[in-house]
């Protein structure tokens, strides 16, 4: 007796015993012919297995071996359907999920370590140096209010005006030689019309209208003889610098500043330099400086000799608006009345219902009278709230009494 001839080929069916098969014997006959066709399928069967386990190609021995990677395909296919479930594209292999985690093999503790770190809703106590929105200008409600917002409501009480150009220590100059303004600030309100304010602090910088943009004129070219708003700009990131303008409630703004606050105002002298007039600035209070080689050589004199008539009284208007900006709310005047010579009366007034001179119930703010006999010079200084766009005097001088603007309190 010897071992049957295993194939490896799928029978299509095993044969069975009739009861008229005569029963032989040997290779191939019908005793062995139904031990072979299972040996045969036994041994496909242990190729495709065997292959499979192994990762190697399995081999194509016949149709079945077609059918029988069809429908394995077929089930590992819907398997793995099962387990991706729809899964978007980016996340439907285990690598892909890995790498979302980080290819962190200890995500779950990495991620309850990263929590523990956090402040919890409730009494949270935050290190370090946390920051937060800053709210509008006199928000009222449960929102964080950071240091800048406090910052900028306290400039507002303090500047006893809108927050909007609220200032701690102004100080400006401009020595009438060159086209430079020298401006210092300790603190500065800026806004952006809309509510939203910057305090910002340690400004010192030049403006020079000669030259375009941030730190210089905000459009157009200088000209001579000519009013310009001093304004403080800032950017949202606390970037800040000085501008001039022909506008003073609404200059033009160079690209990335959003906020500003008026701060000043300067007048261009009559020459092809167009230099700002020597003054100096202390807060609101601006006054002339009179320097040699400037282009303030003298008291800027806004009227002279005879006016009017100071016994009647007859006022003389003089006009204001080439010696203090249209913002100014005073004017710093002096008013000098020679009687070296002769008998003199001069007086000034902020508007032409005062009395005469010596009118016992309605006197003018400034006012002398004096006689050759007596001799000397009468020099008065003081403020006027301005009424108009104009003050009054009158002098019975000849030559010698003038009325010269000393310098102007702004209104910003």
């Amino acid at each position: 007796m010897t071992g049957i001839t295993e194939s490896n080929n799928w029978a299509n069916e095993v044969r069975r015993f009739e009861p008229e098969d005569v029963v032989t014997g040997g290779e191939g006959s019908v005793d062995n012919l139904v031990l072979e066709q299972l040996a045969s399928r036994c041994n496909w069967l242990r190729l495709m297995i065997t292959a499979l386990c192994t990762a190697e190609s399995v081999p194509v021995v016949n149709n079945q071996t077609t059918q029988f990677l069809t429908a394995l395909d077929s089930r590992i296919a819907s398997a793995i359907a099962g387990l991706v479930d729809s899964s978007p594209a980016a996340l439907d292999t285990l690598n892909e999920l890995a790498a979302a985690l980080g290819d962190d093999a200890n995500f779950a503790t990495t991620m309850t370590n990263a929590l523990a770190l956090k402040a919890p809703l409730a009494s949270p106590d935050f290190s370090g140096t946390p920051k937060v929105p800053t709210a509008a200008a006199g928000t009222s409600s449960k929102q964080i209010a950071n240091t800048e917002f406090v910052q900028a409501e306290i400039a507002a009480i303090a500047s006893g005006k809108s927050v909007n150009g609220g200032f701690y220590n102004i100080e400006a100059n401009a020595t009438g030689t060159n086209a430079l303004v020298n401006i210092k600030i300790k603190e500065l309100v800026t806004n952006n019309g809309a509510g939203d304010y910057l305090l910002t602090s340690n400004w010192n910088d030049t403006l020079n209208l000669t030259i375009p943009g941030a730190g210089g004129l905000d459009t157009g070219a200088v000209t001579t003889s000519t009013w310009y708003y001093i304004f403080g700009i800032t950017k949202d990131d606390g970037t800040k610098a000085f501008l001039g303008s022909l506008s003073s409630t609404a200059p033009t703004l160079p690209a990335g500043f959003t906020k500003w606050a008026r701060i000043g105002s300067l007048r261009t002298d009559a020459t092809a330099n167009k230099f700002p007039l020597a003054f100096k600035q202390m807060g609101t209070e601006v006054r002339y400086i009179v320097s040699a080689g400037s282009n303030v050589q003298g008291m800027r004199i806004m009227a002279s000799g005879t006016a009017g008539s100071p016994s009647t009284p007859t006022w003389v208007p003089v006009a204001t608006g080439a010696f203090i900006p249209p913002t100014a709310y005073k004017i710093l005047v002096s008013a000098l009345f020679n009687t070296a010579t002769s008998s003199q009366i001069g007086m000034v007034a902020p508007n032409n219902n005062y009395g005469a001179f010596a009118d016992p119930s309605n006197p003018p703010p400034i006012a002398f009278a004096g006689s050759a006999s007596t001799g000397g010079a009468a020099y008065q200084t003081t403020e006027m709230l301005l009424e108009s766009s104009n003050i009054f005097w009158a002098s019975s001088h000849t030559t010698t009494s003038i009325l010269a603007c000393i310098g102007w309190i702004d209104n910003f």
